[in-house]
């Protein structure tokens, strides 16, 4: 039986609960909520000290551009193991390029590919269920998981490097053992990796930024992070 989707008083319109016999399970958000100017006067009170980090998508994703290269590179590796990598594989010959793929089979895979690396950043969120603060985002340019919890550097890290880890190291090991391997399932392993590169360029400013016993917060898209007591 489907879940139905709720909107809740005093929630924006961009929200909604995602709702299952038992209770709330997950809202769902087109957009990450705005910066609350109280919350941010309470951190920077409280000793909260903003995390420097990309002031825009773009400048994130221009400055991801070497995560991307590394990324599709490790996982071009992994497949390696398996199956002839080459231009050819992927029906590349000189200048021209020649691949038959059914546009079902290009659309849901790339969008199962995209739901499946949102909900292991999810399913990464400690009690993600019952947090109030903690919503999935689905926009026309990709998705995102959002949370205001309070979570420890290594929780952060382990939240950033989960899907990368998982989709584009893991599963491409797992698949090729199995003799599962082609140019296309290689080809949506690959689109995960490039997404994932934004996550580990914000991981990055995570791990050198914050001390290693650091927690962290977010308020909107500014992230904050203070020592443990």
């Amino acid at each position: 039986m489907r879940s139905p989707l709720h909107h809740r008083k005093g929630f924006p319109r961009s929200c909604a609960i995602l709702k299952e016999p038992w209770g709330e399970l997950i809202r769902i958000v087109s957009r990450i909520p705005g910066a609350d100017k109280q919350k941010q006067q309470e951190l920077i009170a409280g000793q909260w000290v903003k995390l420097k980090e990309p002031q825009s998508s773009l400048t994130a994703i221009l400055e991801s551009i070497p995560f991307m290269v590394l990324n599709a590179t490790i996982t071009l590796l992994i497949a390696g193991m398996f199956v002839p990598v080459s231009f050819g594989y992927f029906g590349i010959a000189g200048s021209s390029f020649s691949y038959q793929i059914d546009l079902p089979v290009l659309v849901f895979g790339a969008l199962g590919i995209l739901v499946a690396h949102e909900l292991i950043h999810l399913l990464c969120i400690p009690d993600f269920i019952r947090s109030e603060t903690t919503s999935l985002g689905i926009t026309y340019g990709g998705g995102f998981v959002y949370t205001e919890e309070r979570l420890t550097r290594t929780r952060y890290l382990i939240i950033s490097f989960a899907p990368f880890i998982t989709l584009s190291i893991i599963l491409p090991f797992i698949l090729g053992i199995l003799n599962l391997l082609s140019p296309v399932i290689i080809g949506f392993l690959l689109l995960n990796s490039l997404g994932s590169s934004v996550d580990i360029l914000i991981a990055l400013h995570v791990l050198f930024q914050g001390p290693s016993r650091a927690y962290l917060i977010a308020n909107g898209k500014d992230s904050y992070w203070k020592l443990d007591g």
